[in-house]
């Protein structure tokens, strides 16, 4: 499978975008996509079956693959998801209630918590499941195949994978990067604490197939999230962006 990775906090040559330097700190998150076609080439397969081409849809705020279909889970939902055993107690209602948080914003349910304590070897893998894992150490060392980052992976606050075939989603699975970072619920622990919410409803909108907002600071989907910021007001973009393909 080729890798697209669109790193805003990431993404695509497999197709690609690049971090935004902060002017005050910058802290990237990764958003890398797999599938079976890339942006630079169509699919060998097409000359098999015929696949027609048909003009590129409106982006809609997702991510799209080369023939410009937008990318996302289509009718597959809600989103099965796994919360490794590695991550704290304190941060599962959080998660829920960033899952809550996108859901408001459709006439379906979006996701589904299988497990708050789903269990494996902890390595992030393309194994039929949804899994968000807590990584206190081993944090990867490279951006991936195609990066076009300048920021060094150490500094990702968090890493989401979507696995593709064709223009849907098959598997995403996220990283929160507790190597590096401290996360707060309510309270932060230091000046340099990262609000865990926002990072989750973030990675959230990757899960789902959304790039990154690169035009708005303040939207949930911009590309950094400063320390002791809490950024989890939905704006009318990220309405009008569910409601394009999940409704």
């Amino acid at each position: 499978m080729m890798m697209f990775q669109w790193l805003l906090h990431r993404y695509h040559k497999n197709h690609k975008k690049a971090c935004y330097p902060s002017p005050v700190v910058a802290l990237p998150f990764l958003f890398l996509v797999t599938g079976l076609t890339s942006s630079c080439s169509k699919n060998p397969l097409d000359a098999v079956f015929k696949r027609p081409i048909s003009a590129p849809q409106p982006s809609c705020g997702f991510l799209q693959n080369a023939y410009g279909e937008r990318i996302s889970w289509k009718t597959n939902l809600p989103v099965r998801m796994y919360i490794h055993e590695s991550v704290p107690r304190q941060f599962v209602p959080v998660i829920y209630s960033s899952m809550k948080h996108w859901e408001g914003l459709s006439k379906q349910p979006l996701f589904q918590i299988v497990s708050e304590s789903y269990r494996d070897s902890g390595q992030a893998r393309q194994d039929g499941f949804n899994v968000i894992y807590w990584v206190t150490s081993d944090w990867p060392n490279t951006n991936g195949k195609g990066s076009h980052s300048s920021h060094h992976p150490k500094m990702e606050q968090a890493r989401t994978t979507v696995h593709t075939v064709g223009n849907q989603i098959v598997e995403a699975d996220l990283r929160i990067n507790a190597q590096r970072f401290d996360f707060y619920v309510d309270q932060p622990k230091s000046p340099l604490s990262i609000h865990f919410e926002s990072l989750m409803i973030h990675e959230l909108g990757h899960v789902l197939g959304l790039a990154h907002n690169e035009h708005s600071p303040n939207d949930i989907m911009w590309t950094h999230l400063l320390p002791l910021t809490e950024r989890t007001q939905f704006s009318e973009e990220n309405r009008m962006a569910i409601q394009c393909e999940y409704n």
